[in-house]
């Protein structure tokens, strides 16, 4: 008796029973995430005088710094907000309709309808001659975004990624078809005559 005919009906329910897992662990779910992609302070000089005359500062600083919000999934996000410490100077593109609120601890909160798979929202704040406030949360309805660490790289040609996948896949299919074959002279698959 081969091993198929020994321990098919085994096999054949471990992947009936693994099939619907399979299909529910990759169905298109909404996945957010989030980077701070620049943060930058500049020295402005120009000197900061009060009400009466009386220099305040001899320079002034601009403090900057942008986050990249992202839908990764293959579902739209709905409800999707946005939390600071206290609300900042703030530039959101591409310009979307959103609706802005301060919680009841005074942090405030950006609200988007909704985001698109692979859409991305760019949000840069400002303050001068003060601290930034610090991104508290990222959430929608469906899950909260986890962060990504991201970093400027080099941008590679389509041609060089066409080949690498290329190699990609017939290094892949030459393994399997390995494996097959050593599995077929071992005796667990049956030779064709």
């Amino acid at each position: 008796m081969s091993f198929l005919e020994t321990y098919g009906k085994e096999i054949f329910a471990v992947i009936v029973a693994a099939v619907p897992w399979l299909l529910d662990r990759f169905k298109g779910k909404a996945r957010l995430q989030y980077s701070q992609s620049h943060s930058h302070n500049f020295l402005v000089q120009q000197p900061l005088f009060d009400p009466e005359g009386e220099l305040v500062r001899e320079v002034q600083t601009a403090n900057t710094r942008s986050f990249i919000v992202h839908n990764a999934g293959r579902q739209t996000s709905t409800k999707v907000e946005i939390v600071f410490n206290w609300k900042p100077i703030c530039n959101i593109w591409p310009l979307r309709h959103h609706t802005e609120h301060v919680m009841p601890d005074n942090r405030y909160a950006i609200v988007f309808d909704s985001l698109s798979p692979k859409e991305s929202l760019f949000i840069h704040i400002l303050s001068v001659n003060g601290e930034l406030p610090n991104l508290t949360t990222v959430r929608s309805d469906q899950c909260v975004a986890q962060y990504v660490e991201t970093q400027p790289m080099q941008v590679i040609s389509r041609f060089k990624v066409r080949i690498f996948s290329a190699l990609f896949y017939i290094g892949l299919f030459t393994c399997v078809y390995m494996i097959l074959l050593g599995v077929q002279k071992l005796g667990l698959i049956p030779t064709t005559a």
